[in-house]
């Protein structure tokens, strides 16, 4: 049983996906398309429709490469340098930008603002029956 269908068995409001299947596509050279016709995905549509909500938190690269830096010396990534974290970054917005729920959270240093403006925003859309 995939996730969707454990969360709707056992009756759950709200399934937090850490990434969306269009994010790959900013891995392609040929973006969204090239995406669609390898996984021979007709529409895209038909991925978008899977998402209530997807809600981008602004990767720190775009506040500078000292920012960059500092925020992802533990962490492993698949790029090398901060000009490709901003591409893939643009690259990302663009696969979700027919998307007609997306928040995107401005890029900030401090991880803890950005998890409480997520959480403000989820628990705000659980309130009003938005998420199911």
């Amino acid at each position: 049983a995939n996730h969707s269908e454990i969360a709707t068995r056992t009756n759950k409001q709200l399934l937090v996906c850490d990434r969306g299947l269009l994010d790959q596509a900013a891995y392609f050279g040929g973006g969204v398309r090239e995406f669609l016709e390898r996984y021979k995905v007709s529409d895209v549509n038909e991925i978008i429709g899977r998402y209530s909500m997807v809600i981008h938190l602004a990767s720190v690269a775009l506040l500078g490469e000292s920012a960059y830096q500092q925020a992802s010396s533990a962490q492993e990534r698949v790029e090398d340098t901060v000009e490709q974290v901003r591409e893939a970054e643009q690259k990302t917005l663009e696969a979700w930008s027919l998307h007609p729920n997306k928040i995107i959270i401005e890029p900030s240093q401090n991880f803890d603002k950005k998890y409480e403006k997520v959480a403000k925003i989820v628990s705000n859309q659980l309130k009003q029956g938005d998420l199911v």
